[in-house]
């Protein structure tokens, strides 16, 4: 054997071996209902996503927008209506619909009881098992993303992760970097959640910036932005479609 061929072995026999060992760790610790949630997860990621080109087997691309400001008029949520209609002007085999966060409680896990979350929770979670990407649109505060986005991501990933799998997008409107900060943390973030996110387009607004990018009720008016959030929409849903099928 050559010199040091033995500890490579040994080397290759413990790491299969903590791998086996994982897996029976891993399975001991979930509860049934955990392990049936499971299941639907695996077969959600199976399900194919199929492109409109191909006559009579398309379905609608199903995508959840989360907004990280919950101001009446703000900015980061006209983003994601213009992202709404634009996708039923241009992109018909895609579908966007837009989550309430505003009622979530903050995440405390005594208000999990017997094994379900409270009925806000419970639906918020359900529109994330049954999409398959999810749309970010937040706001930068203190370097990063918003207390809601950030209550809302953690409920998500309570266990089982319903966001687990799924491609995603980030957009922001901010001031002179406009959100890249909360974007990039949002990343990072995703890493653990085992999100996907697109890398191009970025789309980074400063909506203190002249010429006005939205009205006073928060509406994007900018025809090169709205351009841009098409080119991000669509490149979602190549990847969406390359990722899950």
């Amino acid at each position: 054997m050559p010199k040091w061929g033995w500890l490579s072995g040994l080397f290759t026999w413990k790491k299969s071996a903590n791998a086996r060992g994982a897996s029976r760790v891993a399975a001991a610790a979930e509860t049934p209902s955990e392990t049936a949630y499971n299941n639907t997860l695996q077969q959600k990621k199976k399900k194919p996503i199929i492109s409109v080109e191909q006559e009579g087997n398309a379905r609608v691309l199903k995508v959840v927008a989360i907004c990280g400001s919950l101001r009446k008029a703000s900015c980061n949520s006209g983003l994601i209506r213009a992202a709404i209609e634009i996708a039923k002007e241009s992109i018909p085999d895609m579908e966007i619909e837009l989550v309430d966060i505003s009622n979530l409680p903050f995440l405390n896990t005594d208000l999990e009881v017997d094994g379900r979350f409270p009925d806000a929770v419970e639906s918020f979670r359900k529109r994330f098992l049954d999409a398959d990407c999810v749309l970010f649109s937040t706001p930068e505060y203190n370097y990063s993303v918003t207390a809601p986005v950030k209550n809302a991501i953690d409920w998500a990933s309570r266990s089982p992760n319903v966001m687990a799998g799924k491609p995603a997008a980030i957009m922001s409107v901010a001031g002179s970097l406009g959100g890249a900060r909360a974007q990039y943390h949002l990343r990072q973030i995703g890493v653990y959640l085992d999100l996907h996110f697109i890398n191009k387009p970025e789309l980074f607004v400063n909506g203190y910036q002249s010429p006005q990018k939205f009205d006073e009720d928060g509406n994007l008016i900018d025809k090169a932005i709205r351009e841009r959030v098409k080119k991000l929409l669509l490149a979602l849903q190549e990847f969406s479609i390359e990722l899950l099928n």
